[in-house]
């Protein structure tokens, strides 16, 4: 709740399920709580993609492809909650996130997929802290086993763990990182045969 006091700009590298996140972080509101933007030069195929998932949530989704653009859609938010999705590179485009930021008031929040390799989630997670990003997202909880790379990266850059996606399915399956659910999903991980059932 405390991440909503301001617009949410996800970031993360290619396959890191922003897009996905951030139909599932809407999934809750309608269309006069919720302003979902693409920001960047988005993939038009995966922009289509998340602009069918909001739609089957009807929810409306707006286009900025660059800061300036950003700006102006948000003078349409008209007080409502505000996800931006940027495009993925690989590394992160620290500039152009910063620019989104600064243009939008956003907090970022990084996404790192449970399935990174460990220098490919401490890039991301090292370039998100130099930027002043604060927050991370695991994602890919129901196809991925082990944690190590995410959570090395989350301490070596203090950043704070928010939540977890343990579906691919857009509208639901977010779950808080609290140190309980943490601690089964470590424990699981530990029980090969019960890996998959485990809450988180």
């Amino acid at each position: 709740e405390e991440a909503w006091q301001q617009p949410i700009l996800l970031c993360g590298h290619p396959g890191a399920g922003t897009s996905t996140l951030a139909t599932k972080l809407s999934a809750r509101f309608d269309d006069s709580e919720i302003l979902v933007i693409a920001a960047g030069a988005h993939d038009a195929a995966k922009t289509a993609a998340l602009a069918d998932d909001l739609e089957a949530l009807d929810l409306p989704l707006a286009h900025a492809p660059d800061a300036a653009a950003l700006h102006g859609v948000m003078a349409q938010a008209a007080g409502r909650k505000v996800i931006i999705d940027t495009a993925c590179r690989s590394p992160l485009d620290r500039a152009q996130i910063q620019d989104f930021m600064k243009a939008a008031g956003a907090a970022g929040m990084l996404a790192i997929s449970a399935e990174a390799a460990g220098a490919e989630a401490m890039g991301a997670a090292e370039a998100a802290a130099a930027i002043g990003i604060t927050r991370m997202i695991v994602t890919g909880l129901d196809v991925a086993r082990y944690l190590g790379a995410a959570l090395s990266a989350a301490d070596a850059t203090k950043l704070s763990l928010v939540s977890a996606s343990v579906t691919p399915h857009f509208g639901f399956g977010l779950r808080a990182f609290t140190p309980e659910n943490l601690a089964r999903r470590l424990m699981a991980a530990a029980h090969p045969e019960r890996w998959r059932a485990a809450p988180l």
